[in-house]
This record gives C-alpha cells, sequence and structure tokens, in this order.
C-alpha cells in the first residue's frame, strides 16, 4: 500500500468513524423504534461499516500489518452485522445460512484471538485476550440459540439491542485508543464495562416491558 493509497484510507476511516460516532449516539438516545432511530441507526451502521472495512484493509496491509487491530476489526464488524441481520428474523425469506456463516467466522477469530497471546509478546496479549473471550462466548452462545429458529425470532429484539451497542461500544474505545485520552487500558475496556452495564439495564427493561404487555 502506498503512502498516498494509506493517507486517504485513513482520513476516510477517521472521518467515517467520528460520523459512526455522532450518528450512534443520536440512535441511543432516541425513543427506539422512532424515525430518527431508525435513520440514525442505519446511518450509524453503514458508517460504522465502511469505517471498520478501511481498517482492516490497513491492518492487513504488508507495511502497516496489524493482526491484532485487525481480528478486534473482524469482531467489530461481527456485532454490526448481526446485529443488524436480526431485525429481519421474523420475515419468511431471512437467510439462516448467512447468519450460521458470520457466526462461524467469528468463532474462528476467537480461537485466533484466544490463541495469539502464546506466540505475541507485546502489549496487545491482554486486550486480544480478552476479545477474543468475548467473541467465543457471543459465537457459541450464537450457535446455540441459532439452533432454535423460534426461540432466535422472539428474542430478535434484544439480540439487537446488545450487538448494536456492542459496536458502539467498540467505536468509542476505538477513538480514546487512537487519541490516547487516558490510561491505555482504560481507553480499552472504559466503555465496554460501562456500555456492558448501558446494555443490561435495557435488556431488563425491555424484559420488563414484554412481562408487562
Amino acid at each position: 500500500m502506498s503512502e498516498l493509497i494509506y493517507s486517504i484510507c485513513s482520513i476516510s476511516h477517521a472521518t467515517l468513524g467520528s460520523l459512526a460516532m455522532l450518528s450512534g449516539t443520536v440512535a441511543i438516545v432516541a425513543k427506539k423504534g422512532s424515525r430518527v432511530h431508525r435513520r440514525s441507526g442505519l446511518l450509524f451502521y453503514y458508517s460504522l461499516v465502511l469505517s471498520t472495512c478501511i481498517s482492516l484493509l490497513i491492518s492487513l496491509s504488508t507495511a502497516h500489518f496489524n493482526l491484532p487491530l485487525a481480528l478486534i476489526g473482524i469482531f467489530t464488524l461481527y456485532l454490526l452485522l448481526s446485529g443488524y441481520r436480526c431485525l429481519s428474523f421474523n420475515h419468511n425469506d431471512h437467510n439462516f445460512k448467512i447468519d450460521w456463516l458470520i457466526t462461524l467466522v467469528m468463532l474462528l477469530s476467537g480461537i485466533v484471538m484466544v490463541t495469539a497471546p502464546w506466540f505475541l509478546t507485546n502489549g496487545y496479549m491482554i486486550i486480544i485476550g480478552v476479545f477474543g473471550s468475548l467473541s467465543l462466548i457471543l459465537s457459541i452462545n450464537d450457535i446455540i440459540l441459532l439452533q432454535d429458529i423460534k426461540k432466535v425470532k422472539r428474542r430478535y429484539l434484544r439480540i439487537h439491542i446488545g450487538k448494536m451497542t456492542g459496536g458502539y461500544i467498540t467505536s468509542i474505545s476505538a477513538f480514546l485508543v487512537v487519541n490516547d485520552f487516558f490510561h491505555h487500558y482504560i481507553n480499552w475496556f472504559g466503555p465496554g464495562v460501562l456500555g456492558g452495564i448501558f446494555i443490561v439495564y435495557h435488556l431488563r427493561k425491555h424484559k420488563s416491558k414484554r412481562a408487562r404487555s
């Protein structure tokens, strides 16, 4: 990859990432199911998918090869793709084979991330191990769910909330890491801790609403 192409990719990645963070914030704050939520959510999804794909292109290039960032990029794409696709789980023409493919790719990537610290000696060891463990937990859970299509269709909204919010969290983490706002591990894991609390709160809120209806 030439330096000119690298510069263009870096600027495009940063611009799309910033757009994803802004639109994602609007989607989270807006009333779920509202027009604002849907439109800002779509903008968040497409901008972050493109931004992540560009980051994968950079991290897998010969001159700027970075396996840890590439694997975390795959993790982000998994959250976004599966979180978006679950909205059509109730459609009769939904192709679950694609969801199986996404899940199996994430499972393989998770295995690589968990085993990679045995071969890497730099500061990414803990980070890769944590993301790898999350990847394995989520992908194995998906494998179990996908074997019961009726259950998957009932839980589609919970899956959507959890995974799309997870994608938003990874974009915040990436922003903090790139700009080095706080300690290295706080940048990586701080948004995940706070975001995890947020996800649990909204999933319980959604569950209580369904119980009352």
